[in-house]
């Protein structure tokens, strides 16, 4: 079986397509494979606040033990810092998957501020009117075969955080629109491994 490696180390790869995997030991499933007109294709957002939300694979340069990557993932502690920015790839349809799957609607997480800080993309300007919005989370992406994660969110895109929600008012999740078909998909860079074709 090929070797599954790191975000780190596949970044540099544009021209190049690979398989994008489920991180967890004894699953192989398949979540999307990127060619390398799909990867232009696909806008990479900085997200504020996540990394208490998904898990993470920490990126450990001694490959000797791929196999073990279930070892080395975390969910780090909830962070103030603004600055501490998830990368996740935006899909704008869950059938953009090759396989994956989604939880129940997560009342938890809706009435907290998660803010588009950046984007990455060939076509920034199309894009730039989402950095400073606000997404609201509805769902987790988990992997479809062993339904471990969560490894990306589903969520609704909003114009921005209203006064009223700044002053506490509490979301109901029935009054939010938790369709998984009208949902706006992101895989995290972090929460995943990658395997390169030849």
């Amino acid at each position: 079986m090929t070797s599954k490696i790191h975000y780190n180390k596949i970044k540099d790869e544009n021209d190049k397509t690979y398989i994008v995997r489920c991180p967890f030991k004894n699953c192989n499933s398949r979540i999307i494979q990127v060619s390398p007109e799909l990867s232009q294709k696909l806008p990479r957002y900085n997200i504020n606040n996540l990394k208490n939300v998904l898990i993470n694979i920490l990126d450990n340069n001694n490959d000797d033990d791929d196999d073990d990557y279930d070892s080395r993932i975390s969910i780090g502690g909830k962070s103030d810092n603004e600055n501490e920015l998830k990368k996740l790839i935006k899909l704008n349809d869950m059938w953009d998957f090759d396989n994956i799957g989604v939880s129940r609607p997560n009342s938890n997480l809706i009435n907290e501020s998660f803010i588009i800080k950046d984007i990455d993309h060939s076509d920034t300007e199309i894009l730039k009117e989402d950095i400073g919005k606000s997404i609201e989370i509805i769902r987790y992406l988990v992997c479809a075969d062993c339904d471990r994660g969560p490894i990306g969110i589903a969520a609704n895109i909003l114009d921005s955080v209203s006064e009223e929600q700044q002053d506490g008012e509490v979301k109901d999740l029935n009054k939010v629109n938790a369709n998984p078909n009208t949902l706006v998909y992101f895989l995290s860079v972090d929460s995943v491994l990658y395997e390169l074709k030849d």
